[in-house]
């Protein structure tokens, strides 16, 4: 079986280095079977690291 990638992109607010907040859209590439399941895991990952709310496009 070959290797899928699907490259997720997350948009959440990003604390920069003066401490304002900007939304920022970061590329993941995650290894899949279907959208559906890279969906999943890319939000079961993004959410031990994201405390606030993020939208994957």
């Amino acid at each position: 079986m070959s290797t899928i990638w699907y490259e997720c992109k997350i948009k959440y607010r990003k604390t920069d280095e003066t401490g304002g907040q900007k939304i920022t859209t970061e590329p993941y590439l995650v290894d899949a079977l279907s959208y559906t399941e890279a969906e999943k895991r890319i939000n079961e990952e993004m959410a031990a690291y994201i405390s606030e709310e993020f939208k994957i496009t």
